[in-house]
């Protein structure tokens, strides 16, 4: 088995895929709640994506921002190699 390294990278919403098969859901008040923490805390988590930017943790986050602000926003992120 390879040993797998995270790296932090800067990235766009715009250039994060997410899972097609992703199962969970985030209610509209859950939805605001995790929007409202996001603005008043700052980037509080980060997103996991892969070596393509296939999100692997993170889905509700990269969804809530992106209706916010847009695909041009900034996030960091931990890149798997």
């Amino acid at each position: 088995m390879s040993d797998v390294s995270w790296t932090p990278v800067t990235v766009r919403l715009s250039q994060l895929t997410p899972w097609e098969r992703n199962p969970k859901r985030i209610s509209k008040s859950h939805a605001k709640r995790l929007l409202d923490l996001w603005e008043r805390l700052g980037q509080f988590q980060t997103i996991a994506i892969g070596p393509d930017g296939e999100v692997y943790d993170g889905h509700q986050r990269l969804s809530v921002l992106k209706a916010k602000h847009g695909g041009g926003y900034v996030v960091q992120v931990l890149q798997a190699s």
